[in-house]
């Protein structure tokens, strides 16, 4: 599992909606649908290991935001719907470091 989309209140259809957007970029995603309070939603997503997880509620969700949580790192922030795929790439997949050249110098 990537991502945990977590709705808040009235924010099931805007938390739909963030999961299609995240499936089409080819991650799995897991979505509460079964009303849990926050704290309970964050406990699961916590054993289940995954990495981000997006909070939707229907405020933010009017206002074009979400709530992205990296559950390393213990971060969250808002962050625009727009850029969403792109924050949470940022997270489940960080760029690679480059290491010492692998390669042999040929004489």
């Amino acid at each position: 599992m990537d991502v945990y989309v977590a709705p808040v209140g009235e924010g099931v259809g805007e938390a739909l909606e963030a999961s299609r957007m995240l499936r089409e970029a080819g991650l799995r995603v897991y979505v509460d649908l079964m009303g849990r309070r926050l704290s309970r939603q964050l406990e699961q997503a916590s054993k289940l290991g995954v990495r981000a997880v997006v909070i939707v509620g229907h405020r933010e969700a009017e206002r074009g935001v979400v709530a992205l949580r990296d559950m390393e790192q213990g971060v969250q922030r808002e962050v625009a719907v727009e850029n969403l795929v792109e924050e949470v790439l940022s997270i489940v997949r960080p760029p690679r470091r480059r290491g010492p050249s692998s390669r042999r110098c040929s004489r």
